[in-house]
């Protein structure tokens, strides 16, 4: 959060703010965010114990909501339970992509990341023309 805030805060003063802006998201924040939760829920060797925690009724865990999408089979819950997870991260993926595609175009805007890239220096900024004529 604290990168973010620095980024919007420090406006056109420089150029490298944003440009690791988009280091942090393509390095640490997608990556890291698929490895935990795919790895966690769908293939880690916890999988079938959290799945287990989050199926019992007696648990009542987010008001029995995983048991209740399974139409109350608890075993049927913890076999497909980390199928159905792995699907439901697809949407909030499809969002971090489209927030590293905002971030590199607002790192590509500013003049002091002309001629660089997320990692090295070889790509050039794009050129936008003014909306309105001063």
């Amino acid at each position: 959060m604290c990168l973010f805030a620095y980024v919007i805060n420090n406006g056109n003063a420089s150029g490298w703010p944003r440009r690791r802006l988009v280091q942090f998201l393509v390095c640490y924040k997608v990556p890291g965010y698929l490895l935990m939760y795919i790895g966690f829920l769908g293939f880690s060797p916890w999988a079938t114990e959290v799945f287990a925690f989050m199926c019992d009724p007696a648990m009542n865990f987010e008001h029995n909501k995983m048991y209740k999408i399974f139409h109350h089979d608890y075993e049927a819950c913890v076999k497909e339970g980390p199928g159905m997870m792995i699907k439901a991260c697809i949407p909030r993926v499809l969002i971090y992509m489209y927030s590293i595609k905002g971030a590199l175009e607002y790192m590509r805007c500013h003049p002091d990341n002309d001629g660089k890239g997320i990692f090295t220096s070889t790509a050039k900024a794009k050129e936008y023309e003014p909306l309105l004529e001063a």
